[in-house]
């Protein structure tokens, strides 16, 4: 299977190519410049394994929370490309692939929201796959709400 991942929703241009066991991956501190560069940085990606579009399987994107604009890119490109491809597209909540990638079953995740604010998501994993979010939001750190210890 393969499969390209991007996310634009921080500051960093994420983009993610998994084919079949292999992973390859892009991430550049992008600031503001996502629109700029997101593309031609997939098609580098692509170019290095000898792919284009139409030999994914599907597309992934960050969905937020994050950035709004940078929201609104991945979403665009992944759709644009997904269409263009006739594959399916995916959105990813960035809270709980952040929690999936720590190889963790209990899990706090965090983003910086900005403005003093973050995005807070608490999981737990059972059976190989994570529960509901508990308390999923955008809190100031001073107002989380209190976890129970289980």
């Amino acid at each position: 299977m393969k499969i390209l991942s991007l996310d634009t929703s921080t500051e960093y241009m994420s983009l993610g190519l998994k084919i079949h066991e292999d992973f390859y991956s892009i991430n550049i501190k992008a600031g503001q410049t996502h629109s700029e560069i997101v593309l031609p940085e997939i098609n580098k990606l692509l170019s290095e394994h000898e792919l284009n579009t139409k030999d994914l399987d599907a597309i992934a994107f960050g969905r937020g929370p994050g950035s709004f604009t940078g929201i609104r890119i991945a979403c665009g490109i992944a759709y644009g490309l997904g269409y263009g491809a006739s594959i399916p597209v995916i959105g990813v909540n960035n809270l709980l692939a952040l929690a999936d990638s720590s190889g963790k079953n209990k899990v706090i995740s965090v983003i910086d929201a900005r403005m003093g604010e973050i995005y807070f998501s608490a999981y737990i994993k059972e059976d190989k796959t994570f529960s509901a979010p508990i308390f999923e939001g955008v809190y100031k750190p001073h107002e989380l709400p209190q976890l129970k210890e289980s």
